[in-house]
């Protein structure tokens, strides 16, 4: 089961503004490469949506409304316990671990980009099973209390939604950059052409 799982660092990579310039250079070339026969038959618009279509980022979307939750038992080191509990170092205690499953669909590693303005939140890792396309939040359940456990994964997940939803903007905007900058480069191109 563990396998599919992978980690990535949430924010923990560069600006997403540092990655337009190499994305841009990919898209003039492609453009550039583009024999002046094939662009004289080719409809524009056509062209630049299957170029945005190719480079756009393709931002990862949240389903919350279909989280599922599992539990299992698991043997947990005394130094994970909080330091409420008297536990003996070195030893493990058995509780329940939950885990809740968060689906998506897109690209999940633009998630390790920066949002811009920048929130430093802390830097955490998540897990994810890549395979059924789901975040991965796992929960020790110390004192069970499900309900403790539930405000716990809030939370988690109201946090990581303010990160989140700051880089959907970002990307949105991104986008809209190689929009105008695709459409701008193939009317050039055209125009080129028609000389």
């Amino acid at each position: 089961m563990f396998d599919n799982y992978s980690t990535i660092k949430l924010s923990g990579g560069k600006f997403l503004d540092d990655t337009l310039p190499a994305l841009i250079n990919r898209v003039s070339a492609e453009i550039a490469a583009l024999p002046d026969e094939e662009m004289s038959v080719m409809n524009d618009k056509e062209y630049a949506a299957s170029l945005l279509e190719k480079y756009a980022l393709d931002f990862p979307v949240i389903d919350i409304e279909s989280v599922t939750i599992s539990s299992v038992e698991r043997d947990i080191p005394a130094r994970q316990f909080p330091s409420l509990f008297t536990k003996l170092a070195g030893k493990s205690y058995k509780r329940n671990v939950i885990t809740y499953h968060i689906p998506y669909k897109g690209d999940i590693d633009i998630l390790q980009f920066k949002p811009y303005p920048f929130i430093h939140h802390g830097y955490y890792s998540c897990r994810v099973d890549r395979k059924e396309n789901c975040f991965i939040v796992e929960l020790i359940d110390f004192n069970n209390d499900p309900k403790e456990v539930q405000k716990a994964f809030d939370d988690k997940l109201r946090g990581f939604l303010k990160v989140y939803d700051i880089l959907k903007k970002n990307c949105a905007g991104f986008n809209n950059s190689l929009k105008v900058y695709i459409k701008c480069a193939v009317a050039v191109k055209r125009t080129k052409i028609a000389i």
